[in-house]
């Protein structure tokens, strides 16, 4: 990868922006132990190993990260909810589609391809 200028200027795109060929994604494809794979898991310019090797180890099990998501289809707003637990207990956190974009490469993680 590429070194990245990290004081250079970005923007937020949403995924359907960034990614025009992918127009009408899903999150899961029917096949779920297609869809979710441990080598989907890569490392961009953001110090996130220690999450990321979370995800990874969840994706072991594919239902792991399918059960984690509250919101299964696609969404025309981009807007998803994800629910992780913390010492037990469900917290539900909402995100959205959206990417820091350097001109026209992704700032923090890359599409495993």
């Amino acid at each position: 990868m590429a070194m990245l200028n990290m004081t250079a200027s970005y923007t937020w795109k949403r995924m359907s922006v960034q990614f025009p060929q992918a127009s009408g994604y899903t999150i899961f494809q029917n096949d779920l132990e297609a869809s979710i794979n441990i080598d989907d898991t890569i490392q961009g310019y953001l110090g996130d190993c220690w999450v990321l090797s979370a995800i990874a180890a969840c994706a072991e099990k594919p239902s792991r990260v399918w059960n984690m998501f509250d919101t299964k289809t696609y969404n025309t707003a981009g807007i998803y909810s994800i629910r992780f637990y913390d010492l037990g207990a469900p917290i539900s956190v909402i995100i959205d589609d959206g990417l820091p974009i350097s001109g026209t490469q992704n700032l923090f993680t890359k599409v495993n391809s």
